[in-house]
């Protein structure tokens, strides 16, 4: 509920930001009909596949991030490139203190992920429904992965993956 809540305050806030280029240049306040503010599709349709527990960081492929480009603000898209950019540096320096081993997983040009957890059920993700163009995914080997909060990175480990990163 709390990752739902974060991105839609992330969409409200991106079309805050560019309706209001939008009025600037248009000299007008309707927000243009034809702006999509949702992730592109993937333009690549591979799959990676993943075995018990996992840390999984996705990004988008090429051409997701020229298509993000041409439809948001110049300064808007750079911002959101910037925060994205630092918030995984940030959860890359968490996972390094981490002790326990646990595969990390950088997935780029992939579209479907299939997971398989320890009982051997499978799970396949399409990240085409993730709106989030980078994300992390916690997968602790039993249940349905989580979209981690990467504004609250340790915890979201502590919480899933029971993983204490500063050993405290």
């Amino acid at each position: 509920m709390n990752q739902r809540i974060k991105t839609l305050f992330i969409l409200i806030s991106l079309t805050q930001f560019h309706c209001q280029g939008l009025e600037r240049k248009q000299g007008h306040s309707k927000p243009n009909k034809d702006v999509q503010l949702h992730k592109p599709p993937a333009f690549y349709n591979d799959s990676a596949m993943i075995q018990g527990a996992a840390i999984i960081i996705y990004q988008p492929d090429s051409f997701q991030l020229a298509q993000m480009k041409s439809i948001i603000e110049p300064g808007t898209y750079e911002a959101m490139m910037h925060e994205y950019e630092y918030q995984i540096k940030n959860a890359q320096k968490i996972i390094a203190k981490i002790k326990d081993p646990i595969p990390i997983k950088q997935l780029v040009n992939i579209r479907y992920l299939i997971l398989t957890a320890f009982d051997q059920s499978k799970t396949i993700l399409d990240l085409n429904k993730y709106d989030d163009p980078f994300g992390i995914l916690l997968f602790n080997g039993k249940d349905f992965p989580i979209l981690a909060d990467m504004m609250n990175f340790e915890q979201a480990l502590y919480y899933e993956l029971k993983i204490n990163p500063s050993g405290d």
